[in-house]
Parts: structure tokens; C-alpha cells; sequence
């Protein structure tokens, strides 16, 4: 998220190599989320999401989904497209978009981790784990896929946060608050992120000369306020 070259990304030297392991863990995270994905519905629970879609019409429905709007809507314009295309729909196009938006979870926490300030080895673990995690691939093959959205959107708006926090300011804030609300609509609920809202206002609270910890923290939410980061 810096328009400069930062030491997080890889070095010209070493781009290559890492472009094949991020390709390499990619590729192994498509193939446990994508083999034997078109099988059929194994309960009336997996087949639940492509019923409401198939019964209802338009999307406004979508917006009282309790697990959010953005499963629905993804699945819906992939779906649609797909159809579009000639594709028969069968079982494996219902649950490939939430199975895409998991695979694209390893690149997202090795980037994240390598921002930072993760070593190498440190940020090819977390993405090595996410890419073979049991509990991660079986959700990721689940086409009530909100765990995966919240999970993908979560990252995208811990990640904005912080960038927001070492430099405030509107653009920043604005993009903050485009990506809290995309978690929003992503999981439909906001109390996992409140503790890191909280822990972030507070870890970025270091008092100047003559100021106190309670009056660093007013500065920080009132320049929050300021920044429309509760827009959205």
C-alpha cells in the first residue's frame, strides 16, 4: 500500500524465485479446494445458498441476508456469468467462487505478513498454512462461504487500518472505510473487529512531550471522525 518500493516486497534479485513459490502455493491451494468440487450437495444446509438464489428474483433480497450481502451477490454474478458463457451449471460452479476467494487468501497473508515486517521464512509459513489448512480448505468448498469472505476481508481491512494509522489522512481514511465496510457486507458482523479498532487506537497512542495516554487516544478517534473512516 505505498506508492514507493518497500523492503516488504521481494527484491529484483530474488522476484523470481518468489513468484514461483507464491505460483507453486497457489496452485496447491486450488487443487484441495477445487478436486471432487462438483459433487453434489451433500445436505439441504450446502444447498441452501443456490436455492435462494434460484428462487428469488433480482438482488434485492440479498440485502437482508444475515451473513451478509457480498456471499450472495459473488455467487450470484459468477453463476450468472457462467451461464452466460453456455457453461451448464452444475454443483462445481455454485461453490468455485468461494473456493477462488480461499486460494486467494495465501498470496493476500503473504503479503500482509511481508508488510508487516515478517521475515521471509515467517511469511511463507502463514501463507504455506493457509494454502493447506483443513479447516480453511473444507470452508473454502462450502458454498455458504462467509467464514472465507470474512477471513479475505478482515485481512484487507486490518491491513488498511494500519496503513491508515501511519500516515492520517482523508484519501486514507476514505479507502479504510471502503474496506471496513466490504468486511462488513462480507461476514455480517462487527464485534471480531472491534477489539483490533480498539488495540489499533490504543498501540498508536504513544503520547508526545507533555501529553497524556488518555489524551493521545482522544486525538486518534476524534482524527478518525475527522477522516471518514466510520463512512462506510
Amino acid at each position: 500500500m505505498s506508492t514507493a518500493r518497500s523492503t516488504w516486497l521481494p527484491t529484483t534479485r530474488h522476484a523470481l524465485v518468489a513468484t514461483v513459490l507464491i505460483a507453486l502455493l497457489i496452485c496447491l491451494a486450488l487443487i484441495l479446494r477445487l478436486q471432487g468440487l462438483g459433487n453434489t450437495f451433500q445436505s439441504g444446509d450446502n444447498a441452501g445458498l443456490p436455492a435462494k438464489i434460484v428462487a428469488n428474483r433480482g438482488i434485492g433480497w440479498m440485502v437482508f441476508e444475515r451473513y451478509g450481502l457480498l456471499n450472495s451477490l459473488i455467487t450470484w454474478t459468477f453463476v450468472r456469468v457462467v451461464r452466460l458463457l453456455g457453461v451448464p451449471i452444475t454443483e462445481f460452479w455454485w461453490k468455485a467462487p468461494i473456493a477462488l476467494i480461499g486460494t486467494l487468501q495465501v498470496p493476500l497473508t503473504f503479503f500482509f505478513l511481508r508488510w508487516l515486517g515478517c521475515k521471509g521464512i515467517g511469511a511463507w509459513f502463514g501463507a504455506a498454512l493457509v494454502a493447506v489448512l483443513p479447516i480453511h480448505v473444507m470452508q473454502s468448498r462450502y458454498a455458504w462461504g462467509y467464514e472465507m469472505l470474512g477471513t479475505f476481508f478482515f485481512t484487507v481491512a486490518i491491513w488498511s487500518f494500519l496503513w491508515y494509522l501511519r500516515q492520517s489522512n482523508r484519501k486514507r481514511g476514505l479507502v479504510t472505510s471502503f474496506c471496513l465496510g466490504l468486511y462488513l457486507i462480507s461476514h455480517g458482523y462487527i464485534i471480531p473487529f472491534l477489539p483490533c479498532l480498539a488495540a489499533g487506537i490504543l498501540l498508536f497512542a504513544a503520547p508526545k512531550p507533555k501529553t497524556t495516554v488518555l489524551s493521545a487516544i482522544r486525538t486518534n478517534v476524534l482524527r478518525l471522525i475527522a477522516n471518514y473512516v466510520w463512512l462506510f
